[in-house]
């Protein structure tokens, strides 16, 4: 007779009288005909007794969900049973009364794998009813079902009750169980999941992970890894090390397998959980699978889970970074024949909460100069004190390279050194000055020869940070953030897959696999990160500016509600985009400096948010004939086909890029006042020329969709913000096989071999801040649009690479193991290259900037590993351990430098070695830890610039931010600096101080305002008439910009011996559990785990102290209540116990924001109960 797996009938079935058991055992020791299809293992056993009339017991373990092979011929049942059994995971062994008890494979005496079936066991190797054994996991690291430790990969797996007594629930938190993984978000919305050191520090639409993360054996280029949450789970499998023959191109640090639960057709089940916590957290979870018929099941799955924030902005008041998500996933199975089965699975993924995209920003500030060092000509050594505010701005760090765990770092970036602030101040009001006749240098605030100064604008005060805070500095709490806008966070992912399988003979097997996904996500978040506490567009004091006497431009006196300058009034200023307010209380905004921004609303402070959005399609097909003979062959053959398509757009919309496109308009607007009209006017400066004859196209656009139009879909042809388009196309071919062959019983050889060639398509999409062509108001425009986002002819790029596998295992027969494993192999990755995305658009007539290279290089790893693999005491000690070393040839890395992301190569060596071990002196009672140790090491002579260090600790240079049109800060020689500073008090000029600021600014390499500084180029300052003469003065001092380092960009850092980032040079995790019985069939499990990781770097250059980021830990407990005969589970549990905040990566901001450092940490503490009920 068969039992089911349900643990009130194994009671029962283990109750079976020793007559029946011995009547059984006497028949089973004779021969006799046996003949069972391949079917769902369940029935295979039932078949297996019904014709045996041998007693047939699943010891704890369920049947349905795995598949026997056939049996067919003479034979006895042990022999039957071992057949069937072969390649589930599962053993067999006779218990004191004779009946066969099947058990996961590490529950019998293991023995050395053999290719034909064995003999019955004998008594003195039947285990102890009394003596627990360690689960021996199946796992399909090679694409076929196998015991873990015959399988020559370094491989963890993980059950769903495995995963569940230790909590994790979501990609980011594996790192605390396998050894050498890392985990981290990035900085837009995508991570990093790193294998020995390996993962995905590129970025790029283009770009493929180094970590292949698969859905029931299907690998996605777009996932939803670190947001979604398991539910419903088989199997987790995490291999480690190249596994690109297999598993695909892009696998070259390993793969992350996700094995769902697949309908099972033996029996009704259903269960429903249910969770409470803190943070008000309520979660759900449940399942329900449905046989119909003999041959069609259909299972679904949910899961729900809703969490306040975990983040208090104090702006807003509000908690933020919470979680509102809700997965489902439908499976359909049907087996119509015992040679074909088919199973189809939908999952659908949704969120829409608060979500933060990053952590907090932090930046050690950076003040303003007060003087300058530099060494002249004739060697001697001179200092220039630093009096204008305009060459003051231009040389104001934002962020130093400090560490980001000094108390400094809490501070803010000096926002008078960023671009944007100075472009503003530069031009948008004229201020009335008095002259300094104290002699020497003018002080701050008074000119040294005229009574009409640039020296500032009604905008903004003079020396005071527009980006400021008070004592300019934050919280120190990363969980406490002051911006403007909390997040918003929305993502939608749906997964079809169509999985069929044909035996077409005993032992061949085709397989098919069809994938669909749709992807998409939409978030945003404030971009300064900051919130300034002072209001920007008004001055506290009427008629005066730091005790001095002001005037408002004509230009911008309808900008702040009136028709005609006046000396002495406190002026407002607002636009909404349908025309021009007068006083601000008759527009129902209170008075006081605020501007209607067309996105962000009515203002009263600079501020800003940045919106990442991105739709990704794949299609993939794979089909793959794989055998399962008894002889010594055996073979996985197969091919596949890959199309992904994907468009990311990045926005960052501010109210200073409207009103630079304002000022750079003309700064009026027209009647009709929407903002895509005001350039038809009569410019300043320019009678006689009509209103409306301008083609508004020429100028910069500025868009007057409201925010959550574009967020929708419509508008986005302005200029008045940044937006960044990337749009691209892989499509992927390959053929694949994979040979065994077992040269004896305990010797097998493995050789395998890929061929992928790959298309990557890229269409081109500049940016276009504030681009225009040339107007009457400004003709020397640099872009070749003033409108819209044109985009470039494909540019399309291909590789077809070679990769295999060469392995050797051996399972020597030891006296002081049960089972082990010792193996050698040799694999090739290869993983694609790509395109870098694109920077601002420049009319190549005017403008000259050095560019980056357009595309980044292929990756390739040459792959060296040798493992063991032990099984130990009878099954209670398992031991694992591998050594690896790594040829790595152009690792791709991403660095932000120009505006946008650049992609680099650089090679490495990579070593280390990793343990794994399990112990279970007790049934009750289980240890298990894992240790990782890595070495990692960039090759010699490996070089980049780092934005941070641009100088490379070199005095004879100087740091000097662009004007907001350049693509970059760059470096000068401080000598040049200094004799323009200099220099600027000695034109004669009435306008020394702007003099001083845009004669730095356009040091570096860009036309802007200057045709260049090289003698004989005809340069001409031709903004406005009347300065010629003052530029032609200075063009004596000779430099060109195209001369210094990396055409301005900085000195090249030496990455020589450096380590790569995010690769900790031990991990380490152990683990406690211990089951308590109790009366009434329940048992109290209490299980406590510890992880710990090494400090580690940030970025390639390994600066000290920036970019070291410190060890950490994390504590977790939880404690289960199970009652077996009721299918009853009561758990709670506490995550992350000590309630640490280490930062785990970081990412270097732009230099518009002074290079701040947005960071990332783990969640907070979590407190849950749930309850559990199964049927």
């Amino acid at each position: 007779m068969f039992l089911a797996s349900t643990a009130a009938v194994l009671a029962a079935g283990l109750a079976t009288t020793p007559a029946a058991a011995q009547a059984a055992s006497g028949a089973s020791a004779q021969g006799r005909a046996i003949t069972i299809p391949a079917q769902p293992l369940g029935a295979a056993v039932q078949a297996l007794s019904e014709q045996t009339d041998a007693v047939v017991i699943a010891a704890g373990v369920r049947l349905n969900g795995r598949r026997s092979a056939a049996v067919s011929g003479a034979g006895t049942v042990e022999q039957a049973l071992t057949t069937l059994l072969r390649g589930t995971g599962l053993g067999w062994r006779r218990d004191v009364n004779g009946a066969y008890v099947i058990a996961p494979a590490a529950d019998e005496p293991v023995r050395r794998r053999q290719t034909t079936a064995p003999a019955a066991l004998s008594a003195p190797q039947q285990a102890r009813p009394d003596v627990a054994a360690l689960e021996d996991i199946v796992v399909t690291a090679r694409r076929m079902e196998e015991r873990i430790i015959d399988v020559p990969v370094a491989v963890s797996a993980f059950s769903a009750e495995q995963l569940d007594e230790r909590k994790i629930e979501g990609g980011a938190e594996l790192l605390r169980v396998v050894p050498n993984v890392n985990f981290s978000k990035d900085n837009f919305t995508g991570y990093n999941f790193s294998i020995r050191g390996i993962g995905a520090k590129v970025l790029a639409t283009t770009a493929d992970p180094g970590v292949a993360v698969s859905f029931n054996n299907t690998a996605l280029l777009r996932n939803r890894l670190f947001e979604q949450e398991y539910f419903d789970v088989q199997r987790l499998e995490v291999l480690r090390g190249p596994q690109g023959t297999l598993y695909g191109r892009n696998a070259t640090a390993g793969v992350v397998n996700l094995l769902p639960n697949l309908p099972e057709l033996e029996q009704f089940s259903m269960d429903a959980q249910w969770e409470v916590g803190n943070h008000d957290s309520r979660r759900a979870r449940g399942m329900i699978n449905i046989p119909v018929g003999d041959t069609l099941a259909v299972r679904g799955a949910f899961a729900v889970t809703q969490r306040d924030g975990f983040d208090y902005n104090t702006v807003t008041d509000q908690n933020v970074n919470g979680r509102d998500l809700w997965s489902t996933r439908v499976g359909v199975l049907w087996e119509p024949t015992e040679n074909f089965r088919a199973n189809f699975l939908w999952e659908r993924f949704r969120e829409d909460d608060d979500r933060a995209r990053t952590g907090k920003m932090l930046c050690t500030r950076g003040e303003t100069p007060e003087s300058l060092a530099w060494t002249a000509p004739d060697g001697t050594a001179q200092t220039t004190p630093i009096f204008s505010y305009w060459s003051s701005t231009t040389l104001t760090a934002g962020c130093t390279p400090s560490s980001l765990y000094d108390d400094k770092a809490f501070g803010v970036p000096d926002g008078r050194g960023f671009p944007l602030t100075a472009a503003i101040i530069n031009f948008t009001g004229v201020f009335v000055n008095p002259v300094w006749t104290g002699g020497g240098r003018p002080p701050r605030g008074y000119t040294s020869s005229a009574s009409n100064g640039w020296d500032g604008t009604y905008l903004l005060p003079l020396y005071v940070d527009p980006f400021g805070v008070e004592g300019n500095r934050q919280s120190p709490d990363l969980r406490t953030i002051s911006t403007g806008y909390d997040p918003k966070f929305q993502a939608e992912n749906d997964i079809f897959q169509l999985n069929l399988e044909w035996d077409l003979t005993p032992g061949l097997t085709l397989h098919s696999q069809t994938l669909y996904m749709e992807d998409s996500y939409s978030g945003f978040q404030d971009f300064f990160r900051t919130y300034a506490t002072g209001q920007m567009y008004r001055y506290e004091t009427p008629g005066l500016v730091h005790g001095l006497p002001r005037t408002v431009a004509p230009t911008w006196a309808p900008w702040i509600g009136e028709s005609s300058a006046e000396v002495g009034t406190v002026y407002s200023m607002a636009w909404t985009g349908q025309g021009i307010c007068g006083p601000l209380p008759d527009c129902g905004i209170p008075s006081g400096g605020v501007f209607l921004d067309p996105q962000l609303g009515a203002t009263d402070r600079f501020m800003a948010l940045d919106l990442s959005q991105a739709e990704s399609t794949q299609w993939s097909q794979e089909f793959r004939l794989q055998s399962d003979w008894d002889g010594p062959f055996n073979f996985n053959l197969g091919a596949n086909w890959l199309r992904y398509k994907t468009e990311e757009n990045y926005w960052v919309f501010s109210n200073v890029f409207s009103m630079m496109a304002v000022q750079q308009n003309g700064g009026s607007p027209v009647t009709s006042g929407n903002f895509d009209r005001y350039c038809n006017l009569t410019p300043q400066g320019q009678a006689g020329v009509d209103a409306g004859t301008l083609d508004p196209h020429t100028c910069a656009y500025i868009d007057n969709t409201p925010l959550n139009d574009i967020i929708n879909g419509q508008g986005g042809d302005g200029h008045n913000y940044i937006r960044s388009t990337s749009i691209s196309q892989t499509e992927s071919w390959a053929v694949f096989g994979e040979g065994y062959w077992s040269v004896r019983d305990d010797l097998r050889l493995t050789l395998g071999l890929r061929f992928t060639d790959d298309t990557k398509t890229i269409t081109p999409v500049p940016t276009q801040l504030l681009a225009s062509t040339p107007h009457v108001y400004k003709p020397d425009a640099t872009g070749l649009v003033g409108r819209g986002y044109p985009r470039y002819p494909d540019e399309e790029m291909h590789w077809g690479e070679w990769t295999g596998r060469a392995a050797i295992d051996w399972k020597p027969d030891l006296s002081f193991t049960n089972d082990t494993l010792i193996y050698a192999s040799f694999s090739r990755g290869y993983k694609g290259g790509g395109g870098n995305p694109r920077d601002r658009d420049y009319n190549p007539n005017l403008v000259n900037v050095p560019s980056l290279p357009s595309r980044y290089d292929p990756e390739f790893v040459n792959a060296y590993e040798i493992g063991t693999k032990n099984s130990l005491a009878g099954g209670r000690l398992v031991f694992n351990a591998t050594g690896f070393f790594y040829d790595y040839r152009d690792y791709q890395v991403a660095q932000l430098i120009e505006r946008a992301i650049h992609n680099e190569n650089f090679d490495a060596h990579i070593w280390g070695a990793e343990f794994e071990t399990a112990w279970a002196p007790t049934r009750n009672f289980r240890l298990d830890a894992t240790v990782g140790l890595l070495r990692t090491r960039i090759g010699d002579g490996e070089e980049s610039v780092d934005v941070m260090n641009r100088t490379q600790g070199n005095p004879d240079w100087v740091v000097i931010k662009p004007w907001p049109g350049s693509p970059s800060t760059c470096i000068v020689p401080a000598d040049v600096v200094g004799r323009l500073i200099n220099r600027n008090d000695e034109v004669g000029t009435t306008f020394p101080n702007l003099l001083g600021s845009l004669s730095l600014r356009t040091l570096c390499p860009d036309r802007q305002l200057i045709n260049s500084w090289v003698p004989g180029s005809g340069s001409q300052f031709n903004y406005a008439d009347g300065w010629t003469d003052a530029w032609q003065a200075l063009e004596p001092l000779s430099y060109n910009p195209f001369d210094a380092p990396n055409g301005g960009r900085g000195f090249s850092a030496d990455l020589s011996g450096n380590e790569l980032p995010n690769a900790p040079r031990w991990t380490f995790n152990i683990g406690a559990q211990y089951r308590i019985e109790l009366p009434a069939g329940w048992d109290l499990m209490l299980r406590g785990d510890y992880y710990r990781q090494a400090d580690s770097w940030m970025r390639v250059y390994n600066l000290r102290p920036y970019d070291r980021l410190e060890g950490w830990g994390n504590a977790n407990l939880s404690m289960t209540l199970t009652n077996r005969t009721s299918d009853l589970v009561v758990q709670a549990y506490v995550k992350n116990v000590l309630d640490d905040t280490p930062i785990t990566d970081g990412f270097t901001g732009p230099d518009d924001l002074g290079n701040a450092t947005n960071v990332f940490t783990l969640d907070p503490r979590i407190i849950g109960v749930s309850v559990k009920k199964s049927f």
